[in-house]
């Protein structure tokens, strides 16, 4: 991503029209809270990490990360039941 600056800038802008987008025509899809979800492996983590700042530089709202994937989605919400 960072050998490919105007990829990744495109990439990025592309989520943020498809959340536009959704959240214009009320679809149920749509939503202000971007939440990314990671594989739990820090290699990989690493372009995760990059687009969650990108997002954060450009102050968007309501933006999370799961680091730990699926395994983190298991575990916050049968650790809270």
């Amino acid at each position: 991503m960072l050998q490919e600056p105007a990829a990744f800038a495109t990439a990025v802008q592309g989520l943020l029209q498809a959340q536009r987008q959704a959240l214009a025509v009320g679809s149920q899809a749509g939503g202000e809270h971007l939440c990314f979800l990671g594989s739990g492996r820090q290699e990989e983590d690493r372009y995760t990490h990059m687009v969650v700042a990108s997002f954060l530089q450009k102050h968007t709202h309501y933006v999370s990360m799961v680091t730990s994937g699926y395994q983190g989605i298991y575990f916050l919400f049968f650790s809270i039941i």
